[in-house]
């Protein structure tokens, strides 16, 4: 409740409030029109050039618990990795990537 946490400043319910609030479809009536709308914020999710790595592994995280809380499948981790690999910023870590994937072609590594 925000009148209980925002006075007594904890930081960790503001954090689940707002968690709450932004990934629970609570906004419209229309659960089909929130799947779909989770479904492509998700699915259109990229790291941003002057985004660091760990925020955007916070904001995908956040956009993936927003898309299996509004009706959609749960993906295995393999593809999650897959999807974040692909949402990466190309500019920083296309290389990284290229590797990695170079790397499970030839079976040095396993996949994530």
């Amino acid at each position: 409740d925000y009148s209980t946490f925002s006075k007594s400043f904890d930081v960790l319910k503001l954090c689940q409030a707002i968690t709450t609030k932004h990934t629970m479809p609570i906004a419209t009536g229309s659960i089909t029109v929130l799947k779909q709308a989770a479904f492509n914020d998700y699915s259109e999710v990229v790291h941003g050039p002057y985004e660091s790595l760990a925020d955007f592994r916070t904001r995908y995280d956040l956009k993936y618990l927003s898309f299996v809380n509004n009706g959609n499948a749960k993906k295995d981790e393999q593809d999650q990795s897959m999807d974040f690999l692909e949402a990466l910023d190309k500019g920083r870590y296309v290389d990284s990537v290229v590797e990695m994937l170079n790397e499970i072609t030839m079976g040095s590594i396993m996949e994530p």
